[in-house]
């Protein structure tokens, strides 16, 4: 299955679970999904994967946690702030 990327006009091969390695593709920082290659962009945007209903669906998982295992610190204000524009990125929301 693929997509077209409308940057480029190509065909992109989307993420396929059975196929491919999630930590290939995506990578978890606190509740956004950031693609890390051109296939995950492309199935993170036809999924929707960092829309604002979704973010906050990740962010109540486990009761405001989300699996440790999962998560990269955002202690600091520099990675709290990169989070935040991440977020902005995908969503189109202004970083506060």
């Amino acid at each position: 299955m693929a997509a077209i990327d409308a940057r480029t006009g190509e065909a992109v091969r989307l993420f396929h679970p059975r196929l491919h390695r999630w930590p290939d593709h995506f990578r978890l920082y606190g509740a956004i999904i950031e693609p890390v290659t051109q296939e995950g962009e492309m199935t993170a945007r036809l999924l929707r994967f960092n829309q604002a209903e979704r973010i906050v669906e990740r962010t109540t998982v486990n009761g405001g946690a989300l699996p440790a295992a999962c998560v990269v610190a955002c202690g600091t204000p520099s990675a709290a702030s990169d989070q935040r524009r991440r977020q902005a990125d995908w969503t189109g929301a202004v970083p506060g």
